[in-house]
């Protein structure tokens, strides 16, 4: 299996962590894999300090590594032109990998133009993680681009056919996938039930006000439990005001995001995952929680419910109503009766069934064998247009880096303007 990646610069969370999981799984089958990812010169202000996608790979022995084609880049790339970024992201796929490789796109709309720019030369395999109108604009203008389209859930996918799509791509369903790693759980303690939430804590799509309300009722109805949140965002603060005001301080834990592994760590030491979304794509936070032995109680959102029907299920998932908090309530206390070795036992099942990395790379694998001819869809400048687009993209840059640091000096809080969209799961 040959395949290359086209991907934005930080770890974002699930969607980025999944590419260099599966990128990390061909090469252990034998494949060749090649990972795009422009090098930033110095930390971007909107990478918040996370790691690059460079950083995921270091730790690795270099035949374990893809090969990662790297441009260095700087603020003209983070505030700059779309055109700029688009136009990096070509030229380095059209110098670091070998025409005919297909090339698997993240949920960047810069990346897509330049992957569809070049469809002609090197396959763009386009991968759906979410129920977003940014999603159904992608498809509609670079469609007649795409080989191939994976959607991670019944519910995307249907939303998907319904649009009326250019171009030829065969429409799949095939949900990320995570390492299988060591469950590693210790033995339950006590009769305190251990949730845990994992997460970008926002409101529209985590609908995270629901967490205090679920969390009193809870205690109200007499569960002992405690409750660890781990994750970042705009509603952080007042989630952890609503939790104050609620009395719940002694058994609520709020963790910084953080690691891979330590997610994992807090998940095989958890009995229930909650989620209370109004929207997910097929939440990678999930497939970790069921993989480390925890069962899950969600809202009924897109991914997690394509698997309520599945044989291990009954004994681990547990899905109500989006915003019934006396439902999920419900549904926490069904969790707690199941016995904590078969509950976990259960979960993992259906984890190595659906979620496994190498269930993905299988499935990629034989999606490589359906491609549709494809065109090449819009302009992106190359070679020497790259640094016409960059002196273009200095002064757009200056002038948004010269906003942040005026609303920084009379303390405002602002972000910054992005270089991609937000992530359909930025921590997840």
């Amino acid at each position: 299996m040959n395949i290359a990646f086209l991907c934005y610069p930080y770890h974002r969370g699930g969607v980025t962590r999944w590419m260099a999981d599966l990128a990390i799984e061909i090469r252990r089958q034998g494949g060749t894999c090649w990972f795009i990812a422009p090098q930033p010169r110095s930390s971007f202000i909107n990478g918040h300090g996370r790691p690059t996608m460079f950083d995921l790979f270091s730790a690795l022995q270099p035949d374990e590594r893809p090969t990662v084609v790297g441009p260095v880049v700087g603020p003209a790339f983070e505030f700059g032109t779309a055109a700029h970024r688009g136009s990096v992201y070509a030229a380095a796929l059209k110098s670091g990998v070998p025409a005919g490789v297909p090339v698997i796109v993240s949920n960047d709309p810069d990346t897509w133009a330049a992957a569809a720019y070049l469809s002609p030369r090197n396959p763009m395999i386009a991968v759906l993680h979410g129920n977003h109108v940014i999603n159904d604009r992608l498809v509609l203008r670079y469609g007649r681009a795409a080989a191939a389209i994976a959607c991670v859930s019944t519910r995307v996918n249907r939303r998907t056919e319904a649009l009326d799509r250019p171009g030829r791509a065969p429409l799949v369903m095939i949900p990320c996938g995570i390492p299988m790693r060591p469950q590693n759980r210790p033995a339950p303690s006590s009769e305190t039930l251990r949730l845990a939430w994992v997460g970008r804590m926002d409101e529209p799509e985590k609908r995270v006000s629901d967490l205090p309300k679920i969390a009193a009722q809870l205690r109200d109805v007499g569960v002992n439990f405690t409750f660890d949140l781990m994750g970042d965002g705009p509603a952080r603060e007042s989630l952890s005001r609503a939790f104050h005001a609620l009395d719940l301080r002694a058994r609520v834990r709020m963790h910084p995001w953080s690691p891979t592994n330590d997610v994992l760590d807090l998940l095989a030491r958890s009995d229930v995952l909650l989620m209370s979304s109004n929207s997910e794509g097929m939440s990678i936070t999930v497939m970790e929680a069921l993989s480390m032995g925890c069962g899950i109680v969600s809202s009924r959102v897109s991914g997690v419910e394509d698997y309520e029907s599945h044989a291990a299920a009954d004994p681990c998932l547990w899905i109500y109503d989006i915003g019934d908090v006396p439902g999920a309530v419900d549904r926490i206390r069904a969790a707690s009766r199941i016995p904590p070795l078969v509950r976990a036992s259960a979960a993992r099942a259906l984890a190595e069934s659906e979620f496994s990395i190498g269930v993905c790379a299988q499935r990629y694998t034989d999606l490589l064998t359906r491609l549709a001819p494809t065109e090449s869809v819009g302009r992106v400048a190359l070679d020497a247009a790259r640094t016409f687009t960059a002196l273009v993209s200095l002064p757009v840059a200056a002038q948004r880096l010269a906003r942040l640091y005026i609303a920084g000096r009379h303390g405002r809080s602002t972000t910054a303007t992005p270089s991609a969209p937000p992530s359909v799961s930025q921590v997840t």
